[in-house]
C-alpha cells in the first residue's frame, strides 16, 4: 500500500502528463464540433448523433475493458487507447460524414480504454480511500489543464486559419506526443499487477463482492454521473448554436468550456493540496451539485460573454469538487473489483452523454434553439436529489470500525 504523498507519485504524474495532452487535443475539436457538422450539412439530429457515437462505443467498450482489466497490466491498454486517439483525431480533417461518424465512435473506444485503465492503477496503489481521493485529485488536476488549453487553442486555430481542417489536425499531433512521451516513461508506472485477494478460494476471487451498500451507492454514482454528461453533451451540441442566437459568436463557445475547465482544475488543486482534502465529502458533494450544473439558470437570463465566462467558471468549482470523490467511491463499491467499479461509474456517464445530444437536439424549433437550451437547465436540477440521496446513503453504510476511511480522516 502506498503511503508517500500522492503529489510526488510518479506514476500519478506520467499518466496525467499523457492525458493532459490528449485532452489538448480533444478540446481543441469539442470548440468547433458542432459548426463542423453545420458546414458539412448535417441535420441537427444527426449532427446529436454524432456527438453521441463518441459515447455510444464507450460505454460498450468500458464495460468489456473493466471485465478483464483487473486481471491484467493496464499499460498496454493505455498505449493501444492513445494509438487510435492519434488515428481518429485526423481523420475527419477530410471533409467527410462518413469520416466523422467513424473517427467519433473510435474516440470513444481510445476514451474508455485509458479512462479505465489510469483509474485501476490508482486504485491498485492506493487501496486507502483517503489517499486514492488526493490521488484521483492529482490526476484531474493535471489532465484537465489540457481541457482548459484544448479548447480555447481550437477557437483560436479556427480563427487564425479558416479552415474546418486544421484543428482535426493539431490535434492528431498532440495525440503523437502524448504517445512519446508515454512511451518514455511507461515501464516506470507502477500498479501493473493486481492486488492479492485476501480470499484463496478460486471460486470467490472470479466473484464480484460488493461492499455494504456498494450497489446502490454505485447506482446512484452512475445516476449522477448521467445527469452531468447528459448536460455536458447536450451543452457540446447547442451551446455555439445558443451564443450564436443572442449576438455572440459560436465559435467563443471553446472559451467558455476552457472556463468551465478552469473552474474543475482550481477545485481539483484545492482538494490535492488538503484545503478540501481534509474535508467530510458530504457537505462537497452536496455544495458541488449545487454549483455544477444549477447556475445555468443565469445564462437564460443574461446574454453578456463575460458574464458567461464567470458562470461557467463557477460551474466548473462545481464539477471539481465532485469528480475526485465518484471514482473513489466507486473503486470501495466491489471489494475485488476496483477497475469494474469504475467501468459502472463511467457507464452511466456514457448514456448520459449518448442521450443528451440527441434529446436536446428534439427540442429544437426550426431555427429557434431556445427550447433546447432550457431543457438542459431542467435537466441539470436533477443533480441536487441525487447527491443528498447518496449523502444519506454513504452515512447509512459507514462501519464505524474502518481506521482510516474517507469520514475517519476528516
Amino acid at each position: 500500500m502506498m503511503t508517500r504523498d500522492p503529489r510526488n507519485d510518479f506514476s500519478i504524474n506520467a499518466m496525467a502528463l499523457t492525458i493532459f495532452t490528449t485532452n489538448i487535443g480533444g478540446g481543441i475539436i469539442i470548440s468547433i464540433l458542432s459548426i463542423y457538422i453545420k458546414h458539412l450539412n448535417i441535420s441537427l439530429m444527426w449532427g446529436g448523433f454524432a456527438i453521441s457515437l463518441f459515447a455510444i462505443t464507450r460505454a460498450i467498450s468500458q464495460p468489456i475493458i473493466g471485465h478483464f482489466i483487473d486481471r491484467i497490466d493496464p499499460r498496454p491498454v493505455i498505449t493501444t487507447g492513445v494509438i487510435i486517439f492519434t488515428i481518429a483525431s485526423a481523420a475527419p480533417a477530410i471533409p467527410n460524414a462518413t469520416i466523422l461518424f467513424v473517427a467519433r465512435a473510435l474516440l470513444g473506444i481510445s476514451s474508455g480504454m485509458v479512462i479505465v485503465a489510469c483509474y485501476t492503477i490508482i486504485a491498485r496503489l492506493y487501496g486507502d480511500a483517503y489517499l486514492r481521493r488526493m490521488a484521483n485529485a492529482r490526476f484531474m488536476a493535471l489532465e484537465m489543464i489540457g481541457s482548459i488549453v484544448g479548447p480555447v487553442l481550437g477557437s483560436v486555430t479556427f480563427w487564425l486559419t479558416g479552415s474546418f481542417s486544421s484543428p482535426f489536425i493539431v490535434c492528431s499531433m498532440f495525440g503523437m506526443i502524448a504517445l512519446a512521451l508515454f512511451l518514455k516513461r511507461v515501464k516506470d508506472i507502477g500498479g501493473d499487477k493486481p492486488p492479492q485477494v485476501a480470499n484463496d478460494e478460486a471460486r470467490s476471487r472470479e466473484r464480484a463482492t460488493f461492499a455494504p451498500g456498494g450497489l446502490a451507492s454505485l447506482m446512484l454514482l452512475s445516476g449522477l454521473n448521467f445527469t452531468l454528461m447528459f448536460v455536458w453533451g447536450g451543452l457540446l451540441l447547442i451551446m455555439p448554436l445558443f451564443a450564436d442566437s443572442v449576438g455572440i459568436a459560436g465559435y467563443k463557445a471553446g472559451y467558455l468550456f476552457g472556463s468551465l475547465s478552469f473552474g474543475m482544475i482550481l477545485s481539483i488543486w484545492l482538494t490535492q493540496r488538503k484545503f478540501l482534502g481534509n474535508m467530510p465529502i458530504e457537505p462537497l458533494i452536496i455544495v458541488g451539485s449545487i454549483f455544477a450544473l444549477i447556475p445555468l439558470t443565469i445564462l437564460v437570463f443574461v446574454s453578456h460573454f463575460w458574464i458567461w465566462l464567470l458562470i461557467f467558471w463557477a460551474m466548473g468549482m462545481g464539477v471539481g469538487l465532485l469528480f475526485p470523490i465518484f471514482p473513489s467511491m466507486a473503486t470501495e463499491a466491489i471489494i475485488n473489483r476496483p477497475g469494474q467499479g469504475v467501468s459502472y461509474l463511467e457507464m452511466g456517464g456514457n448514456i448520459g452523454f449518448i442521450l443528451g445530444p440527441i434529446m436536446t437536439s428534439f427540442f429544437v424549433r426550426g431555427g429557434d434553439v431556445s427550447f433546447s437550451f432550457y431543457f438542459e437547465v431542467a435537466v441539470s436540477y436533477i443533480t441536487v436529489p441525487g447527491a443528498i440521496a447518496l449523502v444519506l446513503l454513504r452515512r447509512r453504510s459507514m462501519r464505524p470500525k474502518e481506521s482510516r476511511s474517507e469520514g475517519s480522516q476528516t
